[in-house]
């Protein structure tokens, strides 16, 4: 029997229904590789966007001191998001044995989770109900593996069915249950006993509150305005979902839940405590690898494929370690290594082994990676980790356009504009006998003005890497021609000028202000999942702040961003 329990919920439907379940909820439910293309190629191209602020992240704030909230668009839970919480709602599950349909999700920015991204499709519909009913087909298989009581009779089933849906719908929504919600699941929860016994009747309630909106979605609509300003703080619980998801990209734990009810998030101290208990867990490691792997679009080392002509030592394994390594690198220096965002522009170091020693121009005989010293006039923190120019690179040659880009709009927060659609940015592949680089092709490609405008910030960066190959492998000759590494940043809130190669310009970029509230907009933004040009000055300027005042410590960084103003409050409605 397959049972639609999600409608028979008063008319509730999940995600299209949100309206109809949630008044007064305000908001909307919203919700190409570097690899295959010759040297011109733009497909990574920015969006046109601008940073916070609306212009650069050097924008001022002009009311210091006036409450800023965030905004709080309706938000869905990511892919991990959903995976994990599942697990963690039925910890006494077998939870892998269940086929999860899981909808393709659509990147904004670079981010899975930006809401304006998660538009509800019939797909995305079909999949939540499909993993409703296969979730709640197992726990009905054995119920003493969610019941919180006992249910062995008639009489053991009356008391215990209210307690499983105060307990469970608690877990599952992220906070107590309404009076209304209690009443309209315990009255569908006694009718399906009536009709088809207690472990039916379990399931089909299981069922529906795995496609309620309260469970797909982060709803933010209780709180209070704060007196004398536009903004509504969160309430104890609405502060645990939006720090456990960030933190654990899963639901709150018990200790976070027992916090929100004894109503000690509401305070900054209460907030921060219980951060920094959350970064010392397993889940936290993960949760912060993961936003590392969308904010510097590591989905570009996935499917590496490199010309056998010219890189007869590429294979699948060098493949896996190139974006292991590169992983891992960054993971270290968040956790481990230096901490800081200087760190992460300049330390030389990497993880090596046999196979990517090579690379590296350093021997090994491990077959596992280890942490290694490397040449630090050649290497300089993340932009020069092999891994990383072998994903922002095509398959015969590197590609300054898209290293380029890479810099402006995800460590800069400038993104430059798409290049016109009748633009054609495809050019022949260099050779030999071409008798250039791939620098000096640009150059005469990009010298005309519709190009100029800018190529010119583009390629002033992206020339800047000219001694890594499509490998990430040192050099300093391509096809017999002298490489040319200088590069120049161009229009910049503070780095403008001439560098001369990767590592000088990764030091140049370790002091800049801009880098800095740049990293802190991209942290803001996956946090509250939005776009960039939806925050402003007023919210970033306090992070940067905590960041200089921590000496670039990303992990105060993080801490600094969950007790702000704009993490802990929503505006309201107009």
């Amino acid at each position: 029997m397959k049972f639609r329990s999600s409608q028979l919920l008063n008319g509730c439907v999940a995600i299209i229904g949100v309206a109809l379940c949630v008044p007064g909820c305000s908001g909307s439910a919203g919700g190409g590789g570097a690899n295959g293309g010759a040297a011109g190629d733009t497909s990574d191209g920015g969006s046109g966007g601008t940073g916070a602020g609306g212009t650069s992240t050097g924008a001022k704030c002009e009311t210091p001191g006036v409450l800023t909230p965030g905004p709080a668009p309706l938000v869905r839970l990511s892919a991990s998001e959903y995976r994990n919480t599942l697990r963690d709602l039925f910890p006494k599950m077998a939870m892998a044995a269940v086929d999860l349909t899981i909808p393709a999700e659509v990147q904004s920015e670079g981010f899975l989770n930006t809401a304006e991204s998660q538009a509800p499709s019939p797909n995305v519909i079909e999949a939540f109900s499909t993993n409703a009913q296969s979730v709640a087909k197992l726990a009905a298989a054995d119920l003493a593996k969610i019941l919180p009581c006992t249910a062995a009779n008639a009489t053991d089933e009356a008391t215990c069915g209210p307690k499983f849906i105060a307990a469970f719908g608690k877990q599952a929504f992220r906070r107590p249950l309404s009076a209304d919600e209690t009443t309209r699941f315990g009255s569908f929860l006694k009718d399906a006993s009536a009709k088809w016994g207690f472990p039916v009747a379990v399931r089909m309630v299981t069922e529906a509150f795995l496609q309620a909106p309260s469970f797909l979605y982060r709803l933010e609509t209780a709180g209070k305005t704060v007196s004398g300003t536009k903004a509504i703080a969160l309430d104890n619980y609405e502060v645990a979902s939006r720090l456990s998801y960030l933190l654990t990209d899963s639901m709150p734990d018990a200790d976070l839940m027992s916090a929100a009810d004894a109503g000690k998030l509401a305070t900054v101290d209460g907030v921060e405590e219980h951060a920094r208990r959350l970064l010392k867990t397993d889940q936290a490691r993960k949760a912060v690898a993961s936003f590392h792997a969308q904010w510097l679009r590591f989905e570009k080392m996935d499917k590496l494929t490199k010309a056998a002509d010219l890189y007869p030592a590429f294979n699948a394994t060098m493949a896996a370690n190139l974006k292991d390594a590169t992983t891992r690198y960054v993971d270290r220096i968040f956790w481990d290594e230096g901490h800081t965002v200087q760190s992460l522009l300049t330390d030389n170091h990497a993880y090596v082994n046999k196979t990517l020693a090579p690379l590296y121009g350093a021997s090994s005989t491990s077959t596992d990676l280890v942490w290694s010293e490397v040449n630090a006039s050649q290497r300089s923190g993340i932009l020069t980790q092999a891994g990383f120019m072998a994903g922002l690179a095509h398959e015969r040659n590197d590609a300054p356009v898209l290293r380029g880009i890479f810099v402006l709009d995800r460590l800069l927060c400038q993104p430059p504009p798409s290049p016109p659609a009748t633009v054609n940015t495809v050019l022949p592949p260099l050779t030999s006998a071409s008798k250039q680089t791939t620098r000096q092709q640009l150059e005469a490609s990009h010298s005309t003005p519709m190009c100029a405008s800018c190529h010119k910030s583009i390629d002033g960066i992206g020339f800047g890497f000219g001694n890594f190959d499509a490998l990430g492998q040192w050099r300093t000759k391509e096809f017999g021609l002298d490489v040319d590494a200088s590069g120049e940043f161009v229009s910049t809130d503070d780095l403008d000028g001439k560098f001369d190669g990767a590592a000088d310009m990764g030091k140049k970029m370790a002091a800049s202000p801009q880098v800095r509230a740049c990293v802190a907009s991209q942290w803001l933004g996956y946090a509250l999942a939005v776009r960039r040009d939806d925050l402003d000055a007023c919210m970033v300027s306090p992070l940067v702040k905590a960041l200089e005042s921590a000496k670039g410590d990303l992990r105060e960084l993080v801490v600094a961003l969950v007790k702000s103003d704009a993490f802990r409050h929503r505006p309201v409605a107009q």
